[in-house]
């Protein structure tokens, strides 16, 4: 499977522990092994797998959003910030705020705009604190020619 096909595919539970959960609910709650739920469940936890001759790893999760925003920092190299390819993950991370007014409305009644990020490629339900933080410092840090979507991105997250 290639990398654009795992960008398409919807997650089940968004990572190892949700994945896991999942199909030990399915089969908890009495579903055959052969029910599409629990087949679908068994292949999300294969794509976390990657396997080799000696061994099998188990990845946590997809982490693009988390992971882009990370890598000026990992790399601690003034000259990353300079990049083209720096302004293509700056553009990309902006288009990846959740503007969904979720759940969470419930709870906050505060009246404020919705706003945040995920570690993945798309999970409007669940935009949460730490990533959300991460994408702001990035956005902040690099250089942009768009400063007032930066800025309005900003300031809603």
């Amino acid at each position: 499977m290639d990398v654009g096909t795992l960008r398409r595919q919807r997650r089940l539970g968004g990572d190892f522990p949700g994945d896991a959960h999942s199909l030990i609910a399915l089969k908890a709650l009495g579903y055959a092994d052969d029910h599409p739920q629990v087949v679908r469940a068994e292949r999300e936890l294969k794509k976390l797998e990657h396997e080799t001759p000696d061994s099998v790893r188990i990845e946590p999760c997809f982490s693009p959003v988390w992971d882009t925003p990370s890598s000026p920092f990992a790399c601690a190299n003034p000259a990353w910030r300079k990049t083209t390819r720096d302004s293509a993950r700056r553009e990309w991370l902006m288009t990846k705020e959740i503007r969904f007014r979720g759940d969470w409305q419930y709870k906050n009644p505060a009246k404020v705009e919705p706003s945040g990020w995920v570690f993945e490629y798309e999970n409007k339900w669940n935009p949460d604190v730490d990533d959300t933080a991460m994408v702001l410092l990035a956005l902040r840090k690099i250089p942009t020619d768009n400063p007032k979507k930066r800025d309005e991105c900003f300031v809603r997250g």
